[in-house]
C-alpha cells in the first residue's frame, strides 16, 4: 500500500506514527463505546510504540489513520504473523485497537480503514485478519462489526478461552525470589534461555491440527522486554527454567489491569513457572492491579491456571479469524490458537 491512498474526494487512509494522536483517539473512542466499563484498558503511547511502532524490522507491523476532510476520525493497528493452517504455511494480521470516532461512523470511513489494512495485509503476503471481539452475548459494536461485513468470510474460535484473576486478593507465596520485584531486570542470557523455551512450546502446539499464528525469536523477545511496558521474570535452578512475562496498563476507572502473555516451565511439574507468576504477581500488586487476564488453552494449560488461582471469564472476548479470499480454507471447526492477547 502507498503512504497514502484517498478512496473518496474527503477521505484518506496513510500510515500514522505519532503515538500521541493514535492513543488520543483510540482512548476516546473506547471510552464513548464502553461507558460502564472502569476495567477497561487505557492505552499509553508506550503500548502502540511496543506492538506497532517499534517493532523489529523483519515484522510487518503499521498503524493506519482515516482522515475526513483532513481530520483524523479512525484507527486500524495491526501487525503480520506466520499462520499454520491446514497444513499451508501462509501469514495473518493481529488487528488490534480498531477504532472510528462517533461523529465519523459512516460506511465509507470504516470500509476506508479495512480496505486500507487489506490492501497492506495483502503487501506483505497476508491473506486473512486475526482478533479479539466481544462475546456473543454482548451488545458491542465489534461482533457485528464482522459477522455482517459482505465479502468476508470468518470463523469463531472454540479455543483460547480468557482467563482472569484478581492479583490483590492472591496470598504472598514462599517461593517468591529476593529482591525488588518492581525491577525485573532480565539478563540477556535469560531472556535468551526464555525464548528458546517458548519457541519449543510452540513448535509442540503447532503439532497439533489448531491453526496457529508463530511467533520469530527477535518478535518473542521484543514481546518479553521492551522498555517499561513488557516485564519478564524469568528463574533458573539446576538446568531448568520457568517464564512469566506481563503488562500492566491504567484503566478508564483510575485501577490499572494486567495481561499475562507466556506462563511457562520447562519442568514437568511447573514449579519454576509458579515461583516466576509468584514475583509476577508481587510486581502487579505493588502497582495495586485488581484485574490480570490471560489466554487459557492450548495458549496454557488449564489446570496450570486454576492451580495459579484464575478462574475462566464468563463471557469471554471471543478470537476471530477472517478471510476475504473465500477460496482460502478457514479452520476446522472454529480451532484457532494466538499466542498473545491484545
Amino acid at each position: 500500500m502507498s503512504s497514502v491512498m484517498r478512496v473518496a474526494s474527503d477521505i484518506r487512509v496513510e500510515a500514522l506514527d505519532d503515538h500521541e494522536q493514535i492513543c488520543a483517539l483510540v482512548n476516546s473512542v473506547w471510552s464513548a463505546q464502553y461507558l460502564n466499563a472502569p476495567v477497561l484498558p487505557r492505552w499509553t503511547p508506550e503500548f502502540f510504540d511496543w506492538q506497532f511502532l517499534r517493532v523489529p524490522d523483519a515484522w510487518p507491523a503499521v498503524c493506519l489513520g482515516i482522515y475526513r476532510d483532513g481530520e483524523l476520525v479512525g484507527i486500524f493497528c495491526g501487525d503480520c504473523w506466520p499462520l499454520q493452517m491446514e497444513g499451508e504455511q501462509t501469514r495473518a494480521t493481529l488487528l488490534s485497537c480498531v477504532s472510528v470516532s462517533a461523529k465519523a461512523r459512516h460506511p465509507d470511513v470504516a470500509k476506508a480503514g479495512l480496505d486500507g489494512l487489506r490492501d497492506w495485509s495483502e503487501g506483505n503476503g497476508s491473506r486473512y485478519f486475526v482478533g479479539f471481539v466481544n462475546p456473543e452475548s454482548s451488545d458491542g459494536v465489534g461482533r457485528r462489526y464482522w459477522t455482517t461485513r459482505r465479502g468476508y468470510a470468518h470463523a469463531f474460535s472454540t479455543l483460547s478461552r480468557q482467563w482472569q484473576i484478581n492479583p490483590m486478593n492472591v496470598p504472598d507465596s514462599a517461593g517468591l525470589l529476593e529482591g525488588d520485584a518492581t525491577g525485573m531486570v532480565v539478563e540477556p542470557s535469560d531472556l535468551d534461555a526464555a525464548v528458546a523455551l517458548l519457541k519449543s512450546n510452540a513448535a509442540a502446539l503447532a503439532g497439533r491440527d489448531i491453526a496457529t499464528l508463530d511467533c520469530s525469536e527477535s518478535r518473542l523477545r521484543h514481546q518479553l522486554s521492551f522498555e517499561s511496558i513488557a516485564r519478564s521474570v524469568v528463574v533458573r535452578e539446576h538446568g531448568e527454567i520457568g517464564v512469566c512475562s506481563f503488562y500492566v496498563l491504567p484503566t478508564h476507572g483510575g485501577g490499572q489491569v494486567g495481561f499475562f502473555d507466556y506462563i511457562a516451565s520447562s519442568e514437568p511439574q511447573g514449579a519454576l513457572a509458579d515461583k516466576a507468576f509468584a514475583r509476577a504477581i508481587a510486581a502487579m500488586k505493588a502497582q495495586h492491579c485488581e484485574r490480570a487476564f490471560v489466554l487459557g488453552q492450548p495458549n496454557h494449560d488449564d489446570a496450570l491456571l486454576q492451580r495459579l488461582g484464575f478462574h475462566p471469564c464468563f463471557p469471554s472476548y471471543a478470537p476471530l479469524i477472517v478471510s476475504w479470499d473465500k477460496s482460502r480454507p478457514l479452520p476446522k471447526e472454529g480451532a484457532f490458537c494466538s499466542p498473545i492477547y491484545r
